[in-house]
């Protein structure tokens, strides 16, 4: 048996359906991609959008996990790679772990290391599985596409590979701020997607930051946020540069207030007083300085209230001034405890 299908309404409730079967592979596989989907609710976005309907699972991400799950998992095993598809999550666990150096820290970019040659050909042959190994920039470009979280991938004891897909109703306003950009390649465009989301949860980016969100060298992740610094949605630009970064200093990026105020039911954590403590925190941390200038424009904040919102962190021991005179200009904090 190579498949083993689990279909449950909700967590902790019986099955609804269960494929197993010693059909051929290929059968098996056909099956179980038809019965996912028959599962995999299609909703309704408001007219007007680029897609009229959508499903809760983009159907290309849930095809690609499941034949990945056949494909590299390890044959010898006698353990079925496991399917289940509860509610709107799918999630896939195959036997064996990741190959040829692959991590869940690098698997968008790292070269496929199929651990079956002949297999991963045939699939690419019968049009199921991707030959060029772009499957898993697939599935996080597919979901992130829709406001879904990026794919969950890590190795388990075992070992195993586990993959999930968090489903759900698509999220209309960056479906349709998407649809805006031009150029239109943008919204396809798996790095440029990957910033939108990292800035939607920490409101800023740098090359250095971005290296590991992206997976890729300084030089790609620096060219990716340019890419994307230079596109635009309608009229306005997507990103800005913050403001207040010294000369000399490697500059970082936010959203425009335009596209803030069209994401902002996405970035509403940060405009709380934990959160903006929170991403105040998280610059001095990494870029090991922060001035009440760029307080204030990575937080919308007047200068003066993001100047007691940097007290603070000083009252809490997060910060410590950058000199003794906590006066006068280009006075700045730096982070209470130095790396």
């Amino acid at each position: 048996m190579g498949i083993d299908y689990i279909r449950r309404d909700f967590p902790g409730g019986d099955s609804t359906n269960r494929v197993r079967s010693r059909r051929p592979l290929i059968e098996q596989v056909w099956e179980v991609d038809q019965v996912s989907l028959a599962s995999n609710r299609l909703v309704h976005v408001p007219e007007g959008f680029a897609h009229g309907q959508l499903r809760v699972i983009p159907t290309r991400a849930a095809r690609e996990v499941i034949v990945n799950g056949v494909i590299h998992r390890d044959w010898l095993s006698p353990q079925p790679t496991t399917v289940e598809h509860t509610g709107d999550m799918l999630t896939v666990t195959s036997p064996g772990g990741f190959l040829g150096g692959i991590t869940p820290d690098n698997i968008i970019t790292h070269p496929a290391v199929p651990r079956y040659r002949s297999l991963a050909e045939a699939m690419a042959t019968l049009r199921l599985g991707e030959r060029e190994g772009i499957g898993v920039d697939r599935m996080v470009r597919d979901m992130l596409a829709i406001g879904r979280p990026e794919p969950e991938i890590s190795e388990i004891t075992g070992p195993y590979v586990r993959v999930g897909l968090v489903g759900g109703d698509p999220d209309s306003e960056i479906v349709e701020f998407l649809a805006s950009i031009e150029p239109p390649a943008t919204a396809s465009d798996v790095d440029a997607l990957l910033i939108i989301d990292h800035l939607t949860r920490t409101g800023w980016i740098d090359t250095a930051t971005a290296m590991p969100v992206l997976q890729c060298p300084e030089t790609e992740a620096h060219a990716a946020i340019m890419r994307l610094a230079s596109a635009k949605a309608g009229r306005d630009l997507v990103l800005t540069p913050v403001k207040g970064v010294p000369a000399g200093r490697q500059d970082a990026y936010r959203l425009s207030g335009p596209a803030h105020r069209r994401l902002a039911h996405r970035a509403s954590r940060l405009t709380t007083p934990a959160g903006r403590k929170a991403q105040l925190a998280d610059w001095a941390n990494k870029r090991h300085r922060i001035s009440s200038t760029e307080a204030a424009d990575l937080t919308g904040l007047s200068i003066p209230y993001a100047g007691k919102v940097l007290t603070s962190l000083e009252e809490e021991g997060i910060l410590k001034p950058g000199r003794e005179g906590k006066a006068g200009r280009g006075f700045y904090y730096v982070p209470a405890t130095q790396p």
